[in-house]
C-alpha cells in the first residue's frame, strides 16, 4: 500500500509541477523567442498539449490519491493489488514510478491513453527497490477499482516471461516507463558496449514526447542486462 502510494504522491507533485510550468506566463516568453512564425506556432500548440495533457493527468492522479488517503485512514487496504518478486540482490538498477500501462509483455497494445471508456486513474506503480536484508523486491500494485489494464500488464508478464526472465523484463520496464532511474556505475560500465547502447536508445526514445511507443516495447529483447535471481513471489491476485 504504502510502496503505491508513494508513487502516486510523487506523480501527483510532478503533474503539478508540470501544470504550473506550462502556464500562459511561463509559456508565451518561450514562444516569442522563436523568429520564424511558422515555428514559433507549432511550438505553441506542443506545450498547450502539454499542459493540457498534464492537467488531466492531474485529476486522474489527484482521484487516485484521495482514494490512497481515504484507505489509508480506514485500514482498508482491499482496493490494493499488488505482484510482488523478491530478488536474491539488491538491483544494480532502481526507480519508483507510476504509469499507464499502454503495451504488454506479450507486444500487444493494452487501452491505449485516450480511448472510449478509459477509466479514471488505470495506472500501475512499479518499484524496483532493495529489500533492507540483502535482496530486493520488483513491486507492480495497482487499484482494482482503476481499471483492468494494470492486472492485464502482470499477468501477460507471468503468461509470457519465466521467473528466471523476470529481472530483465524489469529493466525494460524501468527504462521505457521511469525518467527517475538510478543504477550502479559498476554495473553500467561492466555491461557489454551493445547493451548500453539498446539501454540508451531505449531512454531516449522513450523521454521524447514525440515518439510514439512501440508495441513490442516490453516484449523480450534477449537482452541480459542483470543476473538477479529469483527466490519468491507474493500476489493477492491468484496468479
Amino acid at each position: 500500500m504504502l510502496l503505491f502510494y508513494r508513487s502516486v504522491t510523487r506523480e501527483t507533485y510532478m503533474k503539478q509541477g508540470l501544470v504550473k510550468a506550462m502556464s500562459f506566463e511561463q509559456i508565451a516568453p518561450i514562444v516569442e523567442s522563436y523568429k520564424d512564425p511558422y515555428i514559433a506556432s507549432e511550438v505553441a500548440i506542443l506545450l498547450r498539449n502539454i499542459r493540457t495533457g498534464g492537467s488531466r493527468g492531474l485529476q486522474d492522479i489527484s482521484q487516485a490519491e484521495l482514494q490512497c488517503d481515504g484507505l489509508l485512514a480506514n485500514a482498508d487496504f482491499s482496493d490494493i493489488a499488488f505482484m510482488a518478486v523478491q530478488l536474491d540482490y539488491p538491483p544494480d538498477v532502481m526507480c519508483s514510478t507510476l504509469f499507464q500501462p499502454d503495451v504488454d509483455f506479450l507486444g500487444s497494445a493494452i487501452n491505449l491513453p485516450g480511448a472510449f471508456g478509459h477509466p479514471p486513474c488505470d495506472a500501475i506503480a512499479f518499484n524496483l527497490i532493495a529489500d533492507g536484508q540483502g535482496g530486493g523486491l520488483i513491486v507492480f500494485s495497482w487499484l482494482k477499482s482503476g481499471g483492468s489494464s494494470p492486472e492485464h500488464l502482470v499477468r501477460s508478464l507471468v503468461s509470457s516471461h519465466k521467473p528466471a526472465r523476470w529481472p530483465a523484463a524489469a529493466v525494460r520496464v524501468a527504462y521505457e516507463y521511469s525518467e527517475n532511474v538510478f543504477w550502479r556505475p559498476s554495473w553500467w560500465a561492466g555491461l557489454p558496449e551493445a547493451t548500453q547502447d539498446r539501454l540508451t536508445e531505449r531512454f531516449l526514445f522513450t523521454a521524447d514526447p514525440m515518439n510514439s511507443r512501440k508495441r513490442s516495447a516490453l516484449a523480450d529483447d534477449g537482452l541480459e542486462p542483470v543476473k538477479w535471481a529469483v527466490s519468491k513471489t507474493v500476489t493477492n491476485i491468484g496468479l
